[in-house]
């Protein structure tokens, strides 16, 4: 049987050599289509509701949420202007709208004023169909005033729920979209996120359409092609070791700071021997970033560890594996980041290595919601009950229709129990270990104070001896901040670890039965 031939199928064919545009697409782009006055485009009217011109698209990540609005731009008549988060993504998005053969640009500050007057008057000849730039570059009223000018029929705001994110805190420009909305007088408008919650889905609606009520468009946010497991750890430095060495790459690794990064790249390439190991932040000069950018997309075993910097809107498709070494702030920017992987939509995997000291950081959030959306990781990370996927997708007010894939419904999940061999060691040596000489003991160092004092004959000398000090630093001080081991101020074992024989009404149970319930 021939398949009926239309614009959006023959575009599709003719410039990204794809034979199928999946049904949600195919909305998002006859939306706009329509909008512009293009006939021949019949949309489900049951399915959505009367049509806007401005509508909200939630698509997950690797769905191809970028044909949506590059497919468009080679059939409407004026320009389609991106807005993108983070000028990381303009380069590549630029690479991609030109290998499909659509003219492009890219505005932003530190150019020249003659480089951007070869823009706009490439724009006004029609030798640019798409312009891609940022919501700080959107600030300068010149550039308002030039952007007045053409004829801009299609406004993008691509990642929009850093307008939630971001917007409120460090990113003010975000706040400020309405407002060149109006001056620019666009009528289509398009705002596309992989995930969002209902809070972010009504700052969205506030701050970009304010007075207007978008269609919203919903594609199922469940990456079914991600397997989704957490590990709990009182040394996730050691549980990444192995990690690292038994999942499939590339692989990135997400952590919270720019030292982070620097930090846990050089441990990994110093431990595991591996080569093909860079960091990656903001802090890094342009062509930093360029030359790793350009590295990992085209690696098949690198492993970057990486803060969001990298990640939101990079195009690399086959990254295997997402590790993160410790919570990120929201349910949202997790499903985002662990998103990384399997774009493809081929088998990938997504781990989250959880420590319990995370709980500390809810004491330096102020804000009342970012604390209630904090403690939703910290249950992710404490959960040892409920599908992952569930337990995720219901945080976006939606839900899988079987879980394809996660340690719970497997019933595989790890733990990396160092507790246990640490806590037994002390319950035999109560008020025996100084912090330092207990590190020492564990580490195996046979130094002459612990020669004097026979701990080398002591059952579970040298038990991590493969362990870096810094390594078992962390653990027994996680074990110290979670109650399982004490260190007295006074009295007879001042300064000495000791711990208190299992009781289920001791005040170490207490604590360990109100912590768990706490996040339950």
């Amino acid at each position: 049987m021939d398949i009926i031939q239309d614009p959006i199928n023959e575009s599709a064919q003719k410039h990204f050599s794809i034979n199928y545009v999946f049904p949600f697409q195919r909305l998002v782009i006859a939306n706009i289509l329509r909008s512009a006055g293009i006939d021949g485009f019949e949309v489900d009217r049951e399915l959505i509701g009367e049509l806007s011109p401005r509508q909200i698209v939630l698509l997950p990540t690797g769905a191809g949420k970028s044909l949506c609005f590059m497919l468009p731009a080679f059939l409407l008549d004026g320009i389609t202007l991106v807005i993108f988060p983070l000028l990381s993504l303009l380069g590549d998005q630029l690479r991609r709208i030109e290998a499909a053969g659509l003219p492009g640009a890219i505005l932003r500050g530190g150019q020249s004023p003659e480089e951007k007057e070869d823009i706009f008057r490439k724009c006004r000849n029609g030798g640019i169909r798409m312009i891609l730039t940022n919501p700080e570059t959107l600030q300068n009223s010149t550039i308002l005033k030039a952007l007045e000018g053409i004829n801009i029929s299609h406004l993008v705001i691509d990642e929009a729920h850093t307008v939630s994110e971001w917007g409120d805190t460090f990113r003010p420009a975000y706040l400020e979209l309405n407002r060149i909305i109006k001056y620019l007088n666009v009528d289509i408008i398009t705002a596309f996120t992989a995930t969002a919650s209902p809070h972010i889905l009504s700052r969205i609606r506030e701050v970009i359409f304010e007075c207007t009520e978008p269609n919203i468009i919903f594609g199922n946010p469940d990456r079914t092609n991600i397997r989704y497991r957490v590990i709990e750890s009182a040394n996730p430095t050691f549980t990444l070791l192995k990690k690292v060495r038994e999942m499939e790459k590339p692989l990135i690794i997400f952590t919270s700071s720019r030292t982070s990064t620097v930090l846990t790249a050089r441990m990994l390439k110093r431990i595991t021997g591996f080569k093909s190991i860079y960091f990656y932040h903001a802090g890094l000069e342009k062509e930093e970033k360029e030359n790793i950018e350009k590295w990992f997309f085209h690696s098949d075993d690198g492993i970057l560890v990486a803060t969001t910097a990298y990640g939101m809107g990079v195009d690399k498709s086959n990254i295997r594996s997402v590790i993160h070494l410790e919570p990120p702030s929201t349910v949202e920017s997790y499903l985002q980041e662990s998103g990384r992987a399997g774009r493809d939509r081929s088998p990938a995997e997504a781990l989250l290595i959880y420590n319990r000291q995370s709980e500390e950081r809810l004491d330096k959030i102020g804000n009342e919601l970012s604390r209630q959306r904090f403690t939703a990781m910290l249950n992710y990370g404490e959960n040892k009950s409920v599908c992952r996927r569930e337990f995720l997708l219901s945080k976006l007010d939606s839900a899988p229709e079987i879980c394809s894939g996660c340690d719970i419904c497997e019933n595989s999940i790890e733990s990396e129990n160092y507790e246990k061999q640490v806590r037994s060691i002390i319950l035999k040596n109560r008020g025996r270990f100084t912090r330092k000489e207990f590190i020492f003991f564990l580490k195996g160092y046979k130094t002459p104070h612990l020669i004097d004092r026979l701990f080398p004959g002591l059952a579970g000398f040298g038990l991590f001896s493969r362990w870096d000090t810094e390594m078992i630093e962390e653990l027994i001080d996680s074990m110290l901040y979670c109650g399982v081991l004490r260190l007295p101020s006074k009295g007879m074992g001042k300064h000495r670890l000791t711990t208190i024989k299992s009781d289920m009404n001791s005040p170490v149970k207490k604590f360990f039965r109100s912590f768990h319930n706490r996040f339950r």
